[in-house]
């Protein structure tokens, strides 16, 4: 009778067994299936960036390959502008040496500076050819009637109306024409000579102006 009763009881305890066992396999399985899938998309997913990257880093190589291209037309095109600027330094030095020789074959000024104008040396030169200062002292006297009360820059005014179309003395008139020979310059440059001497002398001798 007790081997009886325990016959069953075993049966049961190995059936529960089993039973166990199988649910607890078919959790593993499924647990196995279940990495595998997060496997199997976790490489699909990687590929996929991985495709996506390689393409990023295709397209970065392609920009830098651009930008490379530009970089080399800058390059040629900083060479030209290197290349034009030493055209232009080139053509600015020989502008220059055009200048100065111009310069050097220019007749010298006699008066010069800023205003009032004063002689320079060779303004100096062509004064003591025409004895204009001995001509001035002599003529000033005569003149200040009509230089009295003005101010600086109307007695200049009055120097320049003379010696253009007052001056009568046919002494003074061939030296002016002598000098002009002489120095090589235009009877004007030796006029504005006798300007700046007769102005010069009316300065020192006319009477102020009134004050107001």
């Amino acid at each position: 009778m007790a081997e009886w009763l325990d016959t069953p009881l075993i049966v049961v305890a190995a059936l529960s067994i089993l039973g166990v066992s199988w649910k607890i396999l078919r959790r593993v399985v499924e647990i196995d299936l279940a990495v595998k899938d997060i496997q199997h998309f976790r490489a699909v997913e990687f590929k996929e960036f991985a495709r996506e990257v390689r393409g990023e880093i295709k397209d970065i190589r392609g920009e830098i390959k651009d930008i490379r291209g530009e970089m080399t037309e800058v390059r040629s095109g900083l060479q030209e502008v290197r290349s034009g600027l030493q055209e232009v330094r080139g053509g600015l030095q020989e502008v220059r040496g055009d200048v100065r020789e111009l310069f050097r074959r220019l007749p010298a000024a006699p008066t010069g500076g800023a205003s009032p104008r004063r002689l320079t040396d060779l303004g100096e030169r062509m004064a003591d050819f025409l004895a204009a200062q001995a001509w001035a002292k002599d003529l000033a006297p005569h003149l200040q009637e009509q230089v009295a009360g003005k101010r600086p820059f109307e007695i200049d005014a009055v120097s320049d109306d003379y010696v253009r179309t007052k001056i009568e003395d046919p002494a003074m008139q061939e030296r002016i024409a002598e000098c002009a020979y002489e120095f090589g310059l235009e009877r004007d440059g030796v006029l504005s000579v006798l300007r700046v001497v007769l102005r010069d002398e009316l300065l020192r001798t006319a009477a102020p102006p009134e004050s107001a």
